[in-house]
């Protein structure tokens, strides 16, 4: 069974949409973590963009991406779990986020939409 072109057309928007948030999400923490002269590993890259991908498919599962108040409260969210990773990495007076400092950020982090509701 073919889809109607517009629905198409507007499965492609919807994506590139989430693309552009995901985008965004991505460079907040980037820009966050610069602010401190630090940067990811590669390991810790792919993890918080698996995380930021699925907050942003609760996001979609939960129909609120065109939400501004949702996308901003996203955004501070994970303002907040990576500044936990700083924070820890400050602490263990490195200069590299890793897997290690991500999964020590993950502990007791139980905000939406990057975990739960």
């Amino acid at each position: 069974m073919q889809r109607p072109a517009n629905l198409e057309g507007l499965l492609v928007e919807e994506m590139e949409e989430n693309t552009d948030f995901q985008d965004h999400l991505w460079n907040t923490a980037e820009n966050l973590i610069n602010q401190y002269g630090m940067i990811f590993s590669s390991d810790c890259e792919f993890l918080i963009r698996s995380f930021i991908h699925e907050g942003i498919s609760r996001m979609d599962a939960e129909d609120c991406l065109s939400d501004d108040m949702s996308c901003e409260l996203a955004e501070a969210n994970l303002a907040v779990f990576v500044s936990r990773m700083v924070i820890i990495a400050l602490m263990q007076d490195s200069r590299e986020l890793d897997t290690d400092t991500f999964y020590a950020a993950e502990s007791g982090f139980a905000v939406w939409p990057f975990y739960g509701g």
